[in-house]
C-alpha cells in the first residue's frame, strides 16, 4: 500500500471512531447506560473480528483484505474471515477482491434493516483459490467462488 493508501486509510478510520463517539456521546446525554454497554461491546467484538486477519497474512494482504472489510461495511454487509490460506495476495488486490465475489453472492441478503454477517475462508492452490463465503441466512451451506489465475 503506498503512502496515499495509507492516509486514505487513516482518514476512514479516525472518522469512524468519531461516529463511534458521538454516538456513545449521545447515549450518555439521553442517560441510556445500558445501550452505552451494548455499543461499546459491539465495537470490542468487531475490532477483535478485524485483529484476526493482521495475524494470518502478511502485511500488504492484510491492509487490502481490511479495506474490503470496510468497503463491505459500506454496503450494510459484515465480513468476517475465517481462514486465509494464501501465499499470493496480487490477484485478489488487483481485481478488488473479494469485495467482488462477496457483493455477487450476497445479492440476495443484503438489506437496510439488519446487517448481515457473512464469514469468509480462502483456499490458495496450484491453479487458483477457493472463496467460501458462509451466512446464517443461506443456512447450513456455503457459497464458493474460484479465482483461476
Amino acid at each position: 500500500m503506498d503512502m496515499k493508501g495509507a492516509l486514505k486509510l487513516v482518514r476512514r478510520i479516525r472518522h469512524d471512531y468519531g461516529n463511534h463517539l458521538q454516538v456513545i456521546s449521545g447515549y450518555i446525554d439521553m442517560d441510556m447506560p445500558e445501550k452505552v454497554k451494548e455499543y461499546i461491546r459491539v465495537i470490542v467484538e468487531q475490532m477483535e473480528a478485524e485483529r484476526s486477519v493482521f495475524s494470518l497474512v502478511d502485511a500488504e494482504t492484510a491492509m487490502h483484505f481490511y479495506w474490503q472489510v470496510l468497503k463491505a461495511i459500506d454496503t450494510g454487509i459484515v465480513l468476517r474471515y475465517d481462514d486465509l490460506d494464501l501465499e499470493n495476495s496480487q490477484l485478489f488486490i488487483e481485481n478488488d477482491e473479494p469485495f467482488q465475489s462477496l457483493i455477487e453472492v450476497c445479492r440476495d441478503i443484503a438489506d437496510k434493516e439488519e446487517e448481515p454477517v457473512v464469514f469468509l475462508s480462502i483456499f490458495e492452490d496450484a491453479d487458483g483459490y477457493d472463496l467460501l463465503f458462509g451466512c446464517e441466512r443461506w443456512g447450513e451451506e456455503d457459497k464458493k467462488v474460484r479465482l483461476n489465475r
